[in-house]
This record gives structure tokens, sequence and C-alpha cells, in this order.
């Protein structure tokens, strides 16, 4: 009886340390990916390690020797750990050093600077602390011979900064056409949004560049796309007082009528800033001059509150109601 009963606790420590084993690789494991460092040899060495100790403690029942196991664990582990900061921060300061260099270059437009540096293995998409890829700063920068070095090399197009912005999206704000269409041509996605909802054709219509808007919508631009706050091109173009995209917008189809999350137009925005002439384009275009907003203003109630008494004038004349 009593050997069937030693026989049993045997059975059941081994069952103990069977099961235990894989928890503790785990919290090894767990708490190495918590300190951003990638599983690897470290953490099998001390796994093993503290596997050792748990093996001298239940079965062996020898605790002197489940503590040096479990210290040379702690050992192994704090060692992989020192280790691997003092790797990250030598790769960084190296990182860091060939990203300035490279983005210095593009930033002076030096092609032949670049090229060198790409042909000795420079990262191609390289990050600045914004996020901006080596390709984000040509395309800012306006230099297209670099712009097209970096997309012959590999240069991702379609790639997002912190912000969401494109290499497009910079393009665009600075209305650098030849860029734009090298983009385009090469892939870059013209409804891609950064972190707000807004677009390329976004940001060339605040910016009031009309050749830009124009180029976008050949290329396939959503001329009804909503940002966040449920804006289009169109409010922003009437925001910023840009006529000339305003009309060449609503002749590509922009919806007149389109409301943002407070339940604004283009026409209660262009009646609250007082662009007459913006007020009479969108009229005569089929906007909805009695339309609400979310607190039950319309464009006349608007134009009134702010003293653009011309407006009032021009949308009683339309039909608008009191």
């Amino acid at each position: 009886m009593a050997q069937k009963s030693n026989f049993i606790k045997k059975i059941a420590r081994w069952v103990l340390f069977i099961l235990l084993c894989p928890v503790v690789g785990l919290i090894v494991a767990a708490i190495q990916v918590a300190l951003y460092m990638k599983p690897g040899f470290t953490t099998g060495a001390a796994d093993f390690c503290f596997c050792l100790a748990l093996y001298h403690l239940i079965i062996r029942k020898n605790k002197r020797k489940a503590f040096g196991g479990l210290i040379s664990g702690i050992t192994i582990f704090l060692f992989g750990i020192i280790g691997a900061t003092i790797a990250l921060i030598i790769f960084y300061y190296f990182y860091k050093e060939k990203r300035e260099e490279l983005i210095k270059a593009i930033e002076k437009g030096d092609k032949e600077k670049v090229k060198e540096l790409l042909d000795k293995k420079a990262e191609i998409n390289i990050r600045d602390n914004d996020g901006r890829t080596p390709l984000m700063h040509a395309a800012e920068n306006g230099h297209k011979e670099v712009v097209e070095l970096l997309i012959e090399k590999g240069a991702d197009v379609n790639t997002k900064d912190n912000d969401g912005w494109t290499p497009l999206m910079y393009a665009s704000k600075n209305n650098d056409l030849e860029i734009i269409r090298l983009l385009l041509e090469k892939g870059a996605n013209v409804n891609l949004t950064d972190k707000y909802g807004q677009t390329a054709l976004i940001l060339a219509s605040a910016n009031g560049h009309k050749e830009a808007v124009e180029l976008l919508l050949e290329k396939g631009a959503d001329v009804n796309l909503q940002d966040e706050d449920g804006w289009t091109a169109l409010m922003f173009a009437f925001q910023n007082g840009h006529k000339e995209v305003v009309e060449l917008l609503i002749k590509k189809g922009a919806d007149v009528n389109v409301k943002d999350e407070d339940g604004l137009t283009a026409l209660m925005l262009a009646s609250r800033e007082g662009y007459k002439e913006a007020v009479k384009l969108l009229l005569d275009n089929g906007a909805d001059m009695n339309a609400k907003n979310n607190y039950g203003d319309t464009a006349l109630m608007i134009a009134s509150r702010h003293g653009h008494q011309e407006i009032v004038e021009l949308l009683k004349l339309y039909g608008a109601r009191e």
C-alpha cells in the first residue's frame, strides 16, 4: 500500500512539473515581449534554467539546486535584457546617422548623393521622428528626379507618416503637378485618407490649387468623400474663399447639399463667411436654401446673424423662407 501511495505521489509530481514548465515559458516570453524584446535564445536559456529549478524542487526535492537554477535563469534573463538594450542603442545611433544623411541629401535635391547612399544599402523606406519617408521628403520639397529615383529603387508610394499623410498628399498640398502625375502613374492611391479622414483632393482644395484639384479628379479622386467631421473638398474650398476651385468641384459633380456632422451645408458656410458670389453659385446649382443644421438654423438665419445683409437679400430673392 505504501509503495502504491509513493508511486501515485511520484506521478503527481511529474504531472505538476509537466504542467508548470509551459506556464513558466509563457511567463518568460510575455515579460520579454512586454519589454519590446523578441523572444529568442535568451528566452529559451532562461526558460530551461527555470524548468530545471522546478525539476529539482518538485521531482528531486533538492531546494539548494532548485535555488541555483532559479538564480541562473534570472541572471541569463537580465543579461539578455541588458545586451538587447545595448544593441538597440548602438543600432539606433547608426540608424539615425544614416537616416539624417539620406534625408539631408534628399531635401537638397542631390540626386547623385542619394543614389550613392542607396547603392550603399541605405534603407529606402527609413522614417524620421514624424514617420516621414525619403519619398515624402522628396515630394514635399519638389525634387522630381529624386522622387523618380526613389520609386525606381522600390520606395512605397502609398506609405503613411504619423499623421496619415502620403507622398501624394505632400505634393498636392504644394500644387506640384509633375510629382502628383508621377506618383499617380506609379500607383499612388488617390483616395487614401490621413488620420483625420482628409484626402489629397481635400488638401489641394483647401489650399486653392485648381490645377492639382483638376488633375486629381481626372485620376479618380472622390469629389464627395467626407473627412471625420463630415467636411468635403467643396466645404474646405468655400471656407477659404477659393472661387475657381469651388466652380470646378461643382462642375465635376460635388454634392452641394451634403452636410457635415453638425448639419452644415456649403451654402450655410458661404453664408456665414459672407461669400456672396459663392452663395449665388450654389443657389444656381441647386443648393437647398431652406435646409436646417442640427440646431435648426438655415442659411438665411446664419447670414442674418453674422450681419451679411446682401446675402440675406440674395437668399430671399431666390425664395428662402424666414
